[in-house]
């Protein structure tokens, strides 16, 4: 039984780090609908996720991967964003200073 569709492996990836609060995410989760992207989102874990982050999962279903770090500091979660796609050629840092 195949429990992931393999072509969403394939697809590329817009990686988060911060808060299930910012915003931010639901513009991401937009243009992942637009441009066929999975969003990789790096946030604190917490009893309940804001709003935000709630309706991005609304949106993307299966193509929002939400990973809970235990300890959440802004450079822990930076940290693991950079780690995950050091080893995910098809995943980019959206909030990234360039």
């Amino acid at each position: 039984m195949n429990l992931i569709d393999e072509n969403i492996l394939k697809l590329k990836r817009i990686v988060y780090y911060g808060f299930s609060r910012d915003e931010k995410i639901l513009e991401l989760a937009n243009e992942c609908v637009d441009n066929g992207k999975v969003l990789v989102v790096f946030v604190p874990a917490t009893k309940d996720y804001d709003r935000p982050l709630q309706e991005a999962i609304g949106i993307l279903d299966d193509r929002i991967w939400v990973y809970e770090l235990s300890l959440g500091l802004m450079a822990n979660l930076k940290d693991k964003a950079k780690i995950y796609c050091r080893e995910n050629k098809t995943a980019e840092i959206f909030n990234e200073e360039k």
